[in-house]
């Protein structure tokens, strides 16, 4: 099961602040200052638990995406 995380501000969050034997994946979202004027940019971060295997598809670096087709992809 997978969790999606959307933080706000200059916050950090662990997967270790939730305790479930549910939760295998985290997805973490950030909103982060915008090089382009107006076009929102983010920061992307996956992480899971120890016993799920390497999956796909990974997550490019930088993994900074602009609101955009490529960040929709």
């Amino acid at each position: 099961i997978l969790l999606i995380v959307f933080l706000e501000g200059e916050g950090q969050w662990s997967p270790t602040t939730i305790k479930s034997q549910f939760l295998h994946i985290f997805i973490i979202i950030q909103r982060i200052p915008s090089v382009k004027p107006g076009i929102p940019r983010y920061r992307i971060a996956v992480t899971s638990n120890e016993d799920v295997p390497e999956f796909g598809p990974d997550v490019p670096k930088p993994n900074e995406f602009d609101q955009d087709d490529e960040f929709r992809h």
